[in-house]
């Protein structure tokens, strides 16, 4: 896949990431019951596109990147089991700033795991780009002593990280056989968590169906079909970078479709966002080639 196609990719999931959260706004159920609808349809989307495709006979061709993948999907269902939690605990919030921390990570062990030299431009525009995210959400700072959504947020930063670099280990796996196996790990993942703690008590309403159907095929089958096709192609750094668009996306959707005000710190936080992602792409790329 092309670079430049694989970061149109990359950015167009983040940006649709980022419309998740006003679509689960509007769905009157538990976050775990979200999640686990979530990783349903989008499982079932793309099973369906595989089979249109008559793809899918190459999964058993790559057994050791079928094992990554399978280890990235029980990340990513894990992750997203203790980020909701850490919702419900702590506020969005700290658990949006906790969770924050596992692109850090990711940028941390780049150059171990994936030898990706970390230039000093780079680490100051991500550096930028964190604190960013800080003013966005440190307005909601307010855990009561909560603990235990506080080690929620940070259990879902890790396993992020795990998320993230396991599946960059899958470099034969097309885009879509890796997503599959990755949601149907994740789907699998969330379905023993509700069958040990009685989640499956649950009723949806007509008025839920739309929400979750968008949410299920469009916002997870198809995000994440992009996300995890560009995932391998794009260098650590850069998925960490740009990931934080995520956040940026929701908080100007919110206050566009919600109606919610954005506090002072916000805007510039935005500012530091983009800027610190547009010195890491543009001009840390360029610096890089200058010295390669």
């Amino acid at each position: 896949m092309p670079l430049s196609r694989a970061y149109v990719l990359y950015l167009l999931s983040v940006v649709t990431f980022g419309c998740n959260g006003i679509i689960a706004s509007y769905i009157d159920q538990t976050s775990t019951t979200i999640v686990f609808f979530r990783l349903l349809l989008g499982s079932l989307f793309l099973l369906g596109v595989m089979l249109v495709r008559r793809q899918g006979r190459a999964l058993f061709r790559y057994p050791r990147d079928l094992a990554f993948v399978l280890v990235s999907g029980l990340a990513m269902g894990i992750s997203w089991l203790f980020l909701y939690e850490a919702f419900d605990r702590v506020g969005v919030g700290v658990a949006s700033l906790l969770y924050a921390c596992g692109p850090v990570i990711v940028m941390a062990i780049s150059p171990l795991v994936f030898q990706e030299k970390l230039t000093r431009l780079k680490v100051g525009a991500f550096a930028a780009v964190f604190i960013g995210v800080c003013m966005i959400n440190g307005t909601e700072i307010s855990f009561h002593g909560e603990w235990l959504g506080v080690l929620c947020g940070l259990g879902s930063a890790v396993t992020y990280a795990v998320m993230v670099v396991t599946n960059k280990q899958a470099q034969d796996l097309s885009g879509l056989d890796n997503t599959q196996v990755q949601l149907s790990a994740g789907l699998v993942t969330v379905a023993t968590f509700m069958a040990f703690t009685g989640g499956f008590d649950f009723v949806i309403s007509r008025s839920d169906w739309p929400f979750l159907l968008v949410l299920g095929f469009f916002s997870t089958g198809l995000a994440c079909l992009f996300f995890f096709s560009a995932l391998t192609h794009l260098p650590a750094q850069s998925v960490a970078i740009l990931g934080y668009l995520e956040p940026l996306t929701a908080l100007f959707l919110s206050a566009w479709l919600l109606g919610e005000k954005l506090v002072s710190l916000q805007i510039p936080g935005a500012i530091f966002i983009l800027a610190g992602a547009f010195v890491a792409e543009v001009l840390g790329n360029r610096q890089q080639a200058g010295e390669g």
